[in-house]
């Protein structure tokens, strides 16, 4: 079970109400996008390192465009 602080429970089942959802349900599909996000987050500073090290390079999308074209051509 989790535990809130009284004033955060009276807010969220204020929010449950107002979205006509159960609150268990409203309280999983919060937590699944937070770990979403959280997830969303570590990759993209994975990204960032890996940009910031050298390993990956970032392409301007003018040039992959302009490139794809060439390809047709």
């Amino acid at each position: 079970m989790i535990a809130l602080p009284e004033h955060l429970e009276k807010s969220f089942l204020r929010m449950a109400e107002r979205e006509h959802k159960p609150a268990d349900k409203l309280l999983a599909q919060l937590v699944e996008d937070y770990l979403e996000d959280h997830i969303d987050i570590q990759l993209a500073e994975k990204a960032i390192e890996r940009i910031e090290s050298g390993q990956d390079i970032l392409l301007d999308w003018q040039d992959v465009k302009a490139g794809l074209y060439d390809v047709d051509n």
